[in-house]
C-alpha cells in the first residue's frame, strides 16, 4: 500500500536573494509505503523535488567573481529525491544526470589567472555526486598555461553498515584536466602545444606548433594520436605521428630548394585512400602536408590525420615529406610532397602532393597554377591509381579547373583508362574505382555582366575513345533582358576500321528573364565514314513565331575504309598451344610456396614436374574460347581460319580427358577486352564491362593416374651427436636415429616448419571480404521476366549471354527487340 502527495510551490518561494542567488523551489512531493507480506514487512517515506533551480548571480560576489561569473548568471536545474526504507536506509534519487557548461568572459586581458568556462554535473542516483570543473588559462610571463575541465567531486552515499561520516559515505576526489596546452611568446621561441586526454575512450592525442629564431627561422609542427585499445581487441594499440618542418630555403642546385622535411609513423595505421583522394578531389590536401598552424583548430587537426590513418590492426605506415622550391628570390613554383610505405606484405605505395607555379611573380601572377595530386601503387591488389584535380588556379582573368585520372588494374576486375575532365555523358565508369563525380577540365570568365565558360574533357579506356568541349556565354544587355549561348561537340570513335560517331550542338537565344524572345537552335548528330550520315534538326523563334527544320542526309560512296591484312586466328592459337609458357603446374592450395625445392634435372628431362596434389594447366591468352570472333584487334578475320574455337579434351601422354564427361576437367577462364574480339555498337562500348572473364584453357585436377611408378623410397634420417668433455679434453661422437614422433617434433620446429605455421592465418584476423561476380541472364522487355526456353538460365559473362541471344534471335527474328541481355542483380529491381 503505498500513499502519495504533490503539492506545487509557489516559484516565488526562494531560499535567498529573491533577485541574486538563491535556492528556487519548483513542486514538493511527498510519500509513504507500507509493505504488510509476513515475509518482507517494510516502511518507505520519500521526499522529492521537481524543477527545482540554483540560481548563481554576479551581482553579490566580489571582484573576483564578478569576472568569472557571466552578467547573466548561472541556472543550474533538477530534480532532487531524499527516503528512507526500513530495509536500506537512508537514500538518494532524481534526475540521471545534469551537466551544465557556463561560458565565461572574463574582462581585461592582464590578468593572473583567467577562467573561460565552468563545468557543473548533478547526478543522483544511489548516491549524490557533485562536480565542478573550471576552463581556463595562467600566464606567467611569457608563457600562458591552458587547462581544460579539471576540477573538484565530491559524492554522498548512504551505507547501512555506516560510512565514514555516520550512515553516511563521503568521498572527494580530484578531476583530471581533459586538456593542457602550453603557449610561449618570446623573441627565439614561440608557439606552444595541446594535450588532448581522454581516458573513458583509451585516447590521448596531442599537437604543438613551435617558431624557433636561431639565426634563421624554423617552424615546427608535430601531431600525435594514441589509442590504447582498438575495437575488438582491448589488448592492441595504435599510434600515429607526424612532425613536420620548415625553414630557410637551402639551394640544391639548378635553382632549386630544400623548403622544409617531415615524417610520418603509424603503427597499426593504414592509409585511406578514398579519404585522401577526397582532399584531392577538394583541393584541401594542404591541410595534411605541412599544415600551416595546428593550434589554431587542434581537434580538427588531428580528426584529419586520423580519418587519413585510421586504425587498423597488423599495418604500419611511413613516410617522408619534403617540400621543394624552384626560383629566386622567391619560390616561384612550390611542391609539397610525401612518400607513403605501407607495411607488412600486401606493400602499398602512395605519392600525395600539392603544386604550386605563379608566373611572373607572386606579386603579378599572371598565370597561378595549383595542383592536388594522389599516386597509389597496390602489389597486392595488382593496382596503379593517379588523381589530380586543378583548384584555386587562373590565367590571366580566367579561373582554371579540373580533375585528371588514371587507372591500371591487374588480376581481378582488371581496368585500364585515362581521363582528362571526366568522361562522355553515356559512359558509366566502373564502380568501385573512384572515378565519379570528376569535373571537367574548366576555363571561366566573370567580369561584370559577362560570363565566359569553356569546358573540355578527353578519355581513353580498353574500349573507347572519348572527347568533348562545350563554350557558354552568358550577357547582360539592359535591364531583365541578357544573351545566351552556347557550342559543344561529344566524339566518340574507333581507329580501325575508322568510325566516328559525333555530336554537335549549338544555340543563341536573347531573353526577358527564363523567356525566349529571339533564338536560334541547331543539333547534329554524325557518324562515318563509309559513308557519312548526318541528322539533326534545327529551329528559330522570334516572338511567338517558331519554325522547325530537321535533317538526314547521307554523304560519300559507301564503300568501308581500307583495313589491315587478315589474321590468321588459328595458326596464332596453335603456336600457343604448343609454347611451353601455356602449360603450368599449378601448386595445391595446401602448399607452401618454395617450400620444396627440386633439384636440377638433366636437358633430356621434361620441362616440369607435375604435382599429384595439384593440377596440370593450359592457359593461353591468344584469344578467348568458345566466343564468336568478328575480328581480331584491329584486323579482320578470314573466314576460312575459324571464328570459333573450342578445346573438347585434353590429351596427355595417350590417355585423353574429355571436357564434357570427365569431372576432372575444368574451363580456365582470363580477361579479354571485348571490344578486340567483337563488333560492338557504340551503346554497348559505353556500357559493357570493359574486360570479361572468359574462357581460355583447361585445368586437369586428377593427376594420380600419369604417375608411371608409384613406389616410395624410404630412408632412414640419422643425426650425429657430438659431446664435448672438458675434462677429458676430448669429443664423443655417435649417431643417433630418432623415433617418428621426436622427428616431427624437430620437423615442426624447423626453419621450414615455421614458415607454415607463420603461413597460417591468426586467429585474430579478419574474415576475407570477397564477391561474387555478376551474372548474365535473357530477359524478356514485355514481362521484365528470365527469357529461358532451354534452360541456359545464367551465364557468367555479357558476352557469353549476348552469344547466346543472338543465336536464339538467328532463329526466331522476332526476339530481337524482345529479349534482352541483362545483369541478375537488376531482376530484383524491375
Amino acid at each position: 500500500m503505498a500513499l502519495r502527495a504533490t503539492q506545487p510551490i509557489d516559484r516565488s518561494q526562494v531560499l535567498g536573494n529573491q533577485t541574486g542567488t538563491g535556492l528556487h523551489l519548483g513542486s514538493l512531493q511527498v510519500g509513504v509505503s507500507f509493505d504488510i507480506v509476513a515475509s518482507a514487512r517494510s516502511v518507505e517515506a520519500y521526499v522529492s523535488l521537481i524543477d527545482s533551480s540554483l540560481i548563481l548571480a554576479p551581482d553579490e560576489g566580489d571582484s573576483f567573481l564578478k569576472q568569472i561569473v557571466p552578467t547573466s548568471g548561472i541556472d543550474i536545474k533538477f530534480n532532487a529525491l531524499l527516503g528512507w526504507s526500513s530495509t536500506k536506509g537512508i537514500y538518494f534519487g532524481g534526475r540521471a544526470g545534469l551537466k551544465n557548461t557556463t561560458q565565461v568572459n572574463a574582462k581585461g586581458d592582464n590578468h593572473f589567472l583567467k577562467i573561460t568556462s565552468i563545468d557543473t554535473a548533478l547526478l543522483l542516483t544511489d548516491k549524490l555526486a557533485v562536480s565542478i570543473a573550471i576552463s581556463g588559462n595562467v600566464t606567467l610571463g611569457p608563457v600562458k598555461v591552458t587547462i581544460g575541465e579539471t576540477g573538484l567531486q565530491m559524492s554522498l552515499a548512504s551505507v547501512p553498515t555506516g560510512g565514514n561520516a555516520g550512515p553516511f559515505d563521503v568521498s572527494v576526489g580530484f578531476v583530471a584536466p581533459t586538456s593542457f596546452g602550453i603557449e610561449v611568446t618570446s623573441d627565439t621561441l614561440s608557439g606552444g602545444g595541446y594535450l588532448l586526454l581522454d581516458p573513458a575512450h583509451h585516447q590521448y592525442a596531442g599537437v604543438a606548433n613551435l617558431k624557433l629564431k636561431l639565426g634563421q627561422e624554423i617552424n615546427l609542427t608535430a601531431l600525435g594520436l594514441l589509442q590504447t585499445e582498438l575495437p575488438g581487441n582491448p589488448d592492441a594499440y595504435s599510434l600515429l605521428l607526424l612532425i613536420t618542418a620548415t625553414f630557410q630555403p637551402l639551394q640544391l642546385g639548378l635553382g632549386f630548394t630544400l623548403n622544409g622535411l617531415g615524417g610520418l609513423l603509424g603503427v597499426n595505421r593504414a592509409t585511406n585512400t578514398d579519404f585522401l583522394r577526397g582532399l584531392v578531389r577538394g583541393g584541401q590536401l594542404d591541410r595534411l602536408l605541412f599544415p600551416p598552424n595546428v593550434l589554431d583548430n587542434p581537434a580538427a587537426a588531428l580528426a584529419l590525420v586520423d580519418a587519413a590513418f585510421p586504425a587498423t590492426e597488423g599495418r604500419y605506415v611511413i613516410g617522408l615529406l619534403a617540400r621543394l622550391g624552384w626560383g629566386t628570390p622567391a619560390s616561384l613554383l612550390r611542391l609539397d610532397v610525401a612518400l607513403l610505405v605501407e607495411l607488412p606484405a600486401p606493400v602499398r605505395l602512395a605519392i600525395l602532393g600539392v603544386l604550386e607555379a605563379t608566373l611572373p611573380s607572386k606579386d603579378r601572377d599572371l598565370l597561378k597554377l595549383r595542383a592536388d595530386f594522389l599516386g597509389t601503387v597496390d602489389f597486392g591488389a595488382k593496382r596503379v591509381a593517379f588523381d589530380a584535380t586543378l583548384s584555386d588556379s587562373h590565367l590571366l582573368a580566367f579561373a582554371l579547373s579540373g580533375d585528371l585520372a588514371f587507372r591500371f588494374y591487374q588480376g581481378k576486375n582488371p581496368l585500364f583508362l585515362v581521363s582528362a575532365g571526366g568522361f562522355h555523358p553515356a559512359f558509366q565508369p566502373p564502380a568501385g574505382a573512384g572515378l565519379a563525380g570528376l569535373r571537367r577540365l574548366t576555363l571561366a570568365l566573370a567580369r561584370g555582366d559577362l560570363r565566359v565558360t569553356l569546358t573540355s574533357y578527353f578519355a581513353v579506356t580498353s574500349n573507347t575513345v572519348q572527347f568533348g568541349a562545350r563554350l557558354e556565354l552568358y550577357c547582360r544587355i539592359a535591364k531583365g533582358l541578357h544573351v545566351e549561348g552556347y557550342f559543344g561537340f561529344d566524339v566518340l570513335f574507333a581507329f580501325n576500321p575508322f568510325h566516328v560517331q559525333a555530336h554537335v550542338e549549338a544555340g543563341v537565344a536573347i531573353k526577358a528573364g527564363s523567356y525566349e524572345l529571339l533564338s536560334l537552335h541547331l543539333s547534329l548528330d554524325v557518324t562515318g565514314p563509309g559513308p557519312w550520315h548526318l541528322w539533326g534538326s534545327a529551329s528559330f523563334k522570334i516572338w511567338f513565331v517558331r519554325i522547325h527544320v530537321d535533317v538526314d542526309a547521307t554523304i560519300g560512296s559507301g564503300q568501308p575504309e581500307p583495313t589491315l591484312p587478315p589474321a590468321d586466328v588459328r595458326t596464332l592459337l596453335v603456336t600457343a598451344l604448343n609454347g611451353a609458357a601455356s602449360w603450368e603446374v599449378e601448386a595445391p592450395k595446401t602448399a607452401l610456396p618454395g617450400g620444396v625445392v627440386l633439384r636440377p634435372v638433366g636437358s633430356t628431362a621434361a620441362p616440369f614436374f607435375l604435382d599429384l596434389r595439384g593440377a596440370l594447366v593450359l592457359r593461353q591468352r591468344v584469344l578467348p574460347l568458345g566466343v564468336v570472333l568478328s575480328h581480331y584487334g584491329r584486323s579482320p578475320i578470314t573466314p576460312a581460319t575459324g571464328r570459333r574455337f573450342d578445346l573438347t579434351a585434353l590429351v596427355v601422354g595417350t590417355t585423353p580427358y574429355l571436357f564434357a564427361t570427365d569431372k576432372a576437367v575444368e574451363t580456365v577462364r582470363d580477361f579479354f577486352a571485348p571490344d578486340q574480339f567483337q563488333q560492338l555498337t557504340d551503346a554497348q562500348k559505353l556500357s559493357v564491362p570493359s574486360f570479361q572473364l572468359l574462357p581460355c584453357g583447361l585445368r586437369l585436377t586428377n593427376l594420380a593416374g600419369l604417375v608411371a611408378d608409384l613406389r616410395t623410397t624410404r630412408r632412414v634420417v640419422e643425426y650425429e651427436h657430438q659431446l664435448l668433455d672438458g675434462t677429458s679434453g676430448g669429443a664423443t661422437r655417435h649417431k643417433r636415429s630418432l623415433s617418428p614422433a621426436a622427428y616431427q617434433q624437430l620437423a615442426r620446429g624447423g626453419a621450414l616448419g615455421q614458415e607454415v605455421w607463420a603461413a597460417r592465418p591468426s586467429a585474430r584476423a579478419p574474415q576475407p571480404v570477397s564477391w561474387a561476380e555478376d551474372t548474365y541472364v535473357l530477359m524478356h522487355a514485355a514481362t521484365l521476366e528470365v527469357y529461358d526456353p532451354v534452360g541456359h538460365a545464367r551465364f557468367a559473362t555479357q558476352v557469353e549471354a549476348e552469344q547466346y541471344r543472338q543465336a536464339l534471335v538467328a532463329a526466331a527474328p522476332a526476339l530481337a527487340e524482345e529479349v534482352l541481355v541483362v545483369p541478375e542483380y537488376q531482376l530484383a529491381l524491375a
